[in-house]
């Protein structure tokens, strides 16, 4: 299965299932985490330091929710994702260490656009 029918997949998740925020993170998770490890394999192995439990690829996915819905708010924005799909993401890294990763990875996140 090629990238194109594989992100096809994800995307027909969403046709017979109400649009609700965790329906779309989910697909958005799924489609992050191909793209990021089609175009970045290995990535998160070569930066120094200690392993994160929280994937770059869920950093980019909330980022790019979080655009989507229109929180400008980086503690507005982080709160919600916390409360609201904390079972989509269960590692997710301590407000000020998500902030910055987030603005770290703004390059890929550019790059999967």
């Amino acid at each position: 299965m090629d990238l194109q029918d594989t992100l096809e997949k994800h995307v027909m998740q969403l046709k017979n299932e109400p649009r609700t925020l965790r329906n779309v993170a989910s697909v958005v998770q799924n489609i992050t985490a191909t793209l990021y490890d089609t175009y970045f394999p290995g990535a998160e192995a070569l930066r120094p330091g200690p392993k994160s439990r929280c994937p770059d690829s869920d950093i980019i996915c909330i980022a790019w929710l979080l655009e989507l819905i229109g929180k400008d708010s980086e503690l507005a924005g982080y709160k919600m994702i916390k409360a609201e799909l904390s079972d989509l993401f269960p590692h997710l890294p301590e407000r000020s260490r998500f902030n910055r990763r987030r603005r770290n990875l703004c390059y890929m996140s550019d790059k999967l656009r």
